[in-house]
């Protein structure tokens, strides 16, 4: 059992790394954590060159700005990016897309995805858990327990959003193991009654959608090789940013997957964050076998408004990354349904 189990950290290790090296931007180096005041960003404007040579994205002429800033969340530096349309951007009462991200918190994994949404009229906020958290590392909370980091540095991206440029409401969708993050995000917003309200929950292949385990998810890793063997010839320096990323926070790294693995979606939970007003949105593609499509429970796909399969099949887990176009428009089409 424990060889397995530490199989299947290894490979969901291999599968995040692999996404967190797609994108051809530097790693964002994050200063040490210190106790001071949330730091101004840096604006930024770029034109969208498409990257990607696993799909055909017709959006060259798409301008767009990113915004990068960074903030203290209890001592630790956290970065996020909003990426907007607008060459000058104004978003006082908008309501972005804010983006959990899946295991290793890799932040480049969502870029390509971020800038559809933009070239579709919605702005995206994309942030990745600090890769150096001094104390914080070793904190049991954290290390049992880093879906609660996940949700708590989510909750002050999106309360710094709201303060530095005037959001009125914030749509919340978690990918892999940021679903789980999602889920404690809108709990905690609707406990604490701050930060901007939440107005949609959409879960993204999500971990605990189906039943598995350590074991299970060890067998169902093996078959996402050609969706990584696909990311890996696209940047072949993944294993040297990847090692970078996980080895400077190894109990982070195991407590994810470990959480991960034993995760569970309650029909109840979900129910109960729907009757609060929030849309809940649950996509599976039908290519992801890590949490495949047909291993849903019933109950679970009652529990919310909008659940469907989402298409293409290609890229399956990582389609968010290798097909960001089609996951793009499907995410735009379903809050469209959802009277947004």
């Amino acid at each position: 059992m424990m060889p397995l189990h530490f199989l299947s950290i290894s490979l969901l290790y291999v599968k995040n790394l692999v996404c967190e090296s797609f994108m051809a931007t530097p790693f964002y180096e994050y200063p040490q954590p210190v106790h001071s005041e949330r730091q101004p960003g840096s604006l930024a404007k770029l034109l969208l060159v498409p990257d990607n040579p696993l799909e055909d994205i017709d959006s060259s002429n798409t301008q767009l700005t990113k915004i990068d800033r960074t903030i203290k969340v209890n001592g630790v530096t956290a970065h996020y990016t909003v990426t907007t349309s607008m060459s000058c951007p104004d978003l006082e009462g908008s309501a972005p897309i804010q983006v959990l991200p899946g295991h290793f918190g890799a932040e480049r994994c969502y870029s390509a995805f971020s800038e559809e949404l933009a070239g579709l009229g919605t702005t995206a906020i994309t942030f990745g858990l600090p890769r150096h958290q001094g104390i914080a590392s070793v904190r049991p909370r954290n290390v049992l327990h880093p879906d609660k980091l996940l949700s708590e540095i989510s909750e002050a991206v999106a309360m710094d959003a709201q303060q530095e440029f005037g959001i009125g409401g914030v749509h919340v969708l978690g990918h892999s193991f940021g679903g789980k993050g999602a889920v404690e995000h809108v709990e905690n917003s609707q406990k604490s009654h701050s930060g901007p309200e939440v107005l949609s929950m959409t879960l993204l292949d999500s971990t605990g959608s189906t039943k598995h385990n350590s074991l299970t998810l060890t067998g169902r890793s093996l078959l996402v090789a050609k969706d990584l063997a696909a990311l890996a010839i696209h940047d072949p320096k993944i294993i040297r940013d990847g090692l970078a990323y996980g080895l400077t926070n190894p109990p982070r790294t195991v407590g994810e997957s470990i959480v991960g693995s034993n995760a569970r979606l309650k029909p109840s939970q979900m129910q109960r964050i729907g009757k609060s007003g929030v849309k809940t949105i649950m996509i599976n593609h039908a290519g992801d076998q890590l949490f495949p499509a047909q291993d849903v429970p019933e109950a679970l796909i009652n529990s919310f408004d909008d659940y469907h399969v989402g298409m293409p099949k290609d890229g399956g887990h990582l389609a968010v990354s290798l097909q960001p176009r089609s996951v793009a428009l499907d995410i735009n089409d379903s809050l469209k349904r959802a009277g947004f």
